[in-house]
């Protein structure tokens, strides 16, 4: 019986992913990215918000940053929302649109989440209903438990 040693060999050392050295000059340092103004990045573009409009509140899609005549951004973004003073274009479900800083954008934000981060909708009214015919009427109803019991429908107090 022939028996044959098994070649060793140095371990593999990986490197990671080599970035080519101008890439790695052309990025910015953490400070300047912070600083980079860009409508990409943004994190509030898009946002649904409520926000004061005509002595209520009215929602509307945050659309864009404002612009100036020269095509400068308005204001000045920053990462703390209190210190944010750039503005936006909010968009309201009439086609209207007012700008806004994005500070109070933030504030409105933070009022409609809850503790967990859920947003929180208001229901004011609800208008036209309309009953006919054909709906149940309460008194009539009745629920079907799992074990096929039907017992009254209770009315919330209230109704």
């Amino acid at each position: 019986m022939h028996w044959e040693v098994s070649p060793t060999y140095d371990p593999y050392q990986d490197p990671g992913p080599q970035e080519p050295e101008e890439t790695k000059k052309a990025m910015p340092e953490r400070e300047e990215a912070d600083e980079i103004q860009h409508e990409d990045y943004d994190r509030y573009i898009t946002a649904i918000v409520c926000v004061p409009q005509g002595g209520g509140g009215s929602y509307g899609t945050v659309m864009k940053r404002k612009r100036g005549i020269d095509g400068e951004l308005q204001g000045r973004s920053n990462a703390n929302p209190i210190l944010d003073i750039s503005v936006y274009e909010v968009e309201f479900d009439d086609g209207s649109t007012e700008a806004y800083l994005a500070n109070i954008i933030a504030e409105h934000i933070y009022l409609q989440v809850d503790g967990e981060g859920y947003t929180q909708y208001m229901l004011n009214e609800i208008v036209d209903h309309k009953k006919d015919g054909t709906t149940v009427s309460k008194e009539d109803g009745i629920i079907t438990t799992k074990a096929g019991r039907k017992l009254p429908r209770q009315t919330p107090k209230g109704w």
